[in-house]
C-alpha cells in the first residue's frame, strides 16, 4: 500500500467525522449510566455502523432487563 491509498483510508469525510463526534458523544452517555439517553444516541447510528447497532441492542437488553449494578462504566463480557 503506498501513502497516497493509506491516506485515503483513512481521510475522514464530513459524513465519517459527524459520524465519530455522535459516536464519542454516546460513550460518554453509556459510561456515565445515562442508558436511555445512550441508546437513543446510538439508535441514530446503527443503520450506519454495526459497533453503534450492537451497543443499542446491549443496552435494549439492560433497559429491559435491568442494567448491571453497580455500573463502574465497564462491560464485563461472558461469551464471544
Amino acid at each position: 500500500m503506498n501513502s497516497s491509498s493509506a491516506k485515503s483510508i483513512w481521510s475522514a469525510t464530513p459524513e465519517t467525522a459527524a459520524l465519530r463526534i455522535k459516536f464519542a458523544e454516546a460513550q460518554v452517555q453509556y459510561r456515565a449510566g445515562q442508558f436511555d439517553e445512550a441508546l437513543a444516541s446510538f439508535a441514530t447510528l446503527a443503520d450506519r455502523d454495526p459497533v453503534s447497532d450492537a451497543f443499542a441492542a446491549r443496552l435494549r437488553g439492560w433497559l429491559a432487563e435491568g442494567a448491571p449494578r453497580p455500573w463502574d462504566g465497564i462491560t464485563n463480557l461472558e461469551s464471544k
